[in-house]
């Protein structure tokens, strides 16, 4: 199947619909009973919203072991068990959601696509890495040099997934568009076996999930119809997670390696095939409907309480617990501003006001009479 015939079928498959926003896209699918589709995807927003939230409490774990005597060593032995578990399938999961909605985005005019990208991703990417810099008063040439080559903070997911998408829009509208649909999973597995140094093997890790969420948002190969209509692939997959759970207990290392990537895969598995079937918990869909405006500031939330709360305390719960709630709390106040319009720019760049929809700027295109 050529891409074009990919693209058809996405937009004749009403089950996935996304807006252009990357991690917090606007999404439907509709339950098993046949109905309207309206509103958001709301099981793609709970999951995304679980994931993030994993995030922001193992952060607040890596912050809080900044500001006590011991640091890391210091921290509970329990906290670092569970947030151990659960780093494995973080990441992974939040780039295989980014892909399910990749088809909407090249169905867009080139300049939308990267319009969209540079405005929804690469801005917030760039503005609250200065933002966390200046926080952490580790600002400079060059740590600002950085930001498009290695990302200096955090917030390297961001550089990933822009990076991603431009990866995607190359194989796909270029003369790479005849290779086979599955050869860049091969290319993203042999990659992974790279070194870690500067996340070169972390980028091509993450990007095998990024192309497998396509993949099966397509239904290529059949994939999504296997997942959701065969139960014993469900039951296969949970048990395979099982034992890559058990496996990390051991203190083995899971995360980022090829060697056990079976187990984020059967995650995502579980992600299309089950959870949906299940109804949403509205501050995990809030979360993750949000998932930008909360990824993006909690880093520095947290480090500022911590920072402050050091002066008076040193208990690591105290800590965790303070950095995060403090980083939920000041995330969905924010996420209300930016909802009304107070911080839209501070998440996505502005529209131009010239120039109409999925073309140039008016200020470069010819004035014709």
């Amino acid at each position: 199947m050529d891409v074009k015939s990919s693209l058809e079928e996405s937009r004749g498959d009403r089950r996935y619909v996304s807006s252009d926003t990357v991690t917090g896209s606007y999404t439907t699918l509709p339950d098993a009973t046949p109905r309207r589709v309206t509103g958001r995807m709301r099981w793609m927003d709970q999951v995304r919203g679980a994931a993030i939230l994993l995030v922001v409490v193992f952060h607040a774990e890596t912050i809080m072991s900044r500001f006590i005597p011991g640091g890391h060593d210091a921290s509970p032995v329990a906290l670092l068990l569970v947030l151990d578990l659960f780093a494995p399938y973080r990441m992974p999961t939040l780039m295989f959601l980014s892909g399910m909605l990749l088809s909407r985005s090249l169905s867009k005019s080139t300049h939308a696509y990267f319009g969209g990208k540079l405005r929804g991703i690469a801005w917030p990417y760039v503005l609250w890495t200065v933002v966390f810099l200046a926080v952490s008063d580790d600002i400079g040439l060059f740590r600002l040099l950085q930001m498009p080559i290695v990302s200096p903070t955090y917030l390297w997911y961001l550089q990933f997934l822009f990076y991603y998408y431009v990866i995607a829009w190359v194989i796909t509208r270029s003369p790479l568009r005849w290779v086979p649909a599955w050869f860049p999973l091969l290319v993203a597995g042999a990659g992974a076996l790279g070194p870690d140094q500067y996340r070169i093997s972390r980028f091509f890790y993450l990007f095998f999930f990024f192309w497998l969420g396509h993949l099966v948002a397509n239904n290529r190969y059949g994939l999504r119809s296997f997942i959701e209509k065969r139960a014993p692939t469900v039951g296969i997959a949970s048990l395979i997670l099982v034992v890559v759970v058990a496996v990390a207990a051991t203190q083995i290392q899971v995360q980022y390696r090829l060697a056990f990537i079976i187990g984020p895969i059967a995650l995502c598995v579980l992600v299309v095939g089950w959870v949906p079937l299940f109804g949403a918990w509205r501050p995990l869909v809030f979360v993750g409907q949000h998932s930008i405006v909360f990824y993006a500031t909690h880093f520095s939330v947290i480090w500022i309480c911590d920072w402050w709360l050091s002066q008076l305390t040193t208990s690591p719960w105290i800590l965790w617990l303070a950095g995060s709630g403090a980083a939920l709390i000041i995330g969905a106040l924010m996420a209300h501003l930016r909802a009304r319009g107070a911080l839209a720019w501070a998440f996505e760049f502005p529209r131009l006001p010239f120039g109409a929809a999925g073309h140039g700027p008016g200020i470069l295109r010819r004035r014709t009479r």
